[in-house]
């Protein structure tokens, strides 16, 4: 049975309605699919007991900016943890898989995480009336980017039905900061 991991601070039932919407985008393909709900980056290392997770995972960012900037400052802790780094010397000996990059310190950081996927809900920032897409592909960078070094693999679909502004310059922007990234967009624009 295949399994997905769900990291939100919403309902289990508003996350599983948004993820329909999301058409092929989503991991949840089919009923054999056994989705578990956790509500933090250490209930997620917790759940997958700090081991590399083949299992996707998929934070859906709801209601306010409070869980993406736990997200981020957990995210930030995790990637600097000196348990997962190892001197350059033992990791050319015995660390040959894809999953192990080398970073400008001479260590290797191993990614926790072969998928990770995000999900923005335009209701995170809740500025009035019109809310610009630009803020919303921003708070995306800043996660993607603090992500980086955890998963092998990265996706993002941005709920932007209720945006406003233009959405070609940031898209760009995400495409060439983050590449082979997958992007998705509600309208359907990407």
């Amino acid at each position: 049975m295949k399994k997905v991991i769900i990291v939100t601070n919403t309902s289990k039932a508003e996350a599983s309605w948004r993820l329909q919407l999301t058409g092929d985008w989503s991991p949840i393909r089919n009923e054999n699919t056994e989705v578990v709900f956790v509500s933090s980056v250490k209930g997620l290392l917790s759940y997958t007991n700090n081991s590399y997770c083949t299992d996707p995972v998929l934070f859906m960012f709801f209601h306010g900016l409070d869980f993406i900037e736990s997200t981020i400052s957990s995210l930030i802790e995790l990637s600097q943890d000196p348990v997962r780094e190892f001197p350059l010397a033992y990791a050319t000996n015995s660390m040959t898989k894809k999953n192990h990059i080398v970073n400008a310190n001479h260590f290797v950081t191993t990614s926790h995480f072969k998928d990770m996927r995000f999900y923005f809900d335009s209701s995170i920032v809740e500025m009035g009336p019109t809310i610009d897409f630009c803020d919303i592909a921003t708070m995306a960078s800043s996660v993607l980017s603090k992500a980086g070094v955890l998963c092998d693999n990265r996706s993002l679909y941005i709920d932007d039905t209720h945006l406003v502004g233009g959405k070609d310059q940031p898209t760009r922007c995400l495409l060439r900061s983050f590449p082979g990234l997958e992007l998705k967009l509600g309208s359907g624009i990407y």
